[in-house]
């Protein structure tokens, strides 16, 4: 999970490989870039991500094998607790809470 506040979903681009996800926000208040390392390898063409009030969530499937870079398109969330959104590898997300804490605008 990360919040990204006041940001438009169109302003955000995501990029995934095998072990990262870049997110980058352009827009003409904001200019933000950072990008997380993921503790396992991820299958980067199952990626799903979705945003609502401020919170960005992407999930993707475990894989055993590198993969390519691949763009991701960023979706409304349908989710109406933010506090259920969380950012997600194999459906786990006790392993990314220090992912999160670690992501500030």
């Amino acid at each position: 999970m990360t919040e990204l506040p006041g940001v438009e979903k169109d302003d955000i681009q995501l990029e995934s490989t095998d072990r990262a996800l870049k997110i980058a926000v352009e827009s003409a208040k904001r200019r933000y870039f950072k990008e997380l390392e993921l503790p396992h390898l991820v299958d980067p063409r199952t990626a799903i991500a979705r945003y609502k009030n401020g919170v960005l969530e992407v999930r993707f499937k475990k894989s055993d094998e590198k993969r390519r870079t691949r763009a991701i398109q960023v979706e409304l969330a349908k989710i109406s607790n933010a506090s259920q959104l969380c950012l997600y590898v194999a459906n786990s997300c006790d392993a990314f809470e220090h992912l999160a804490a670690q992501f500030t605008m």
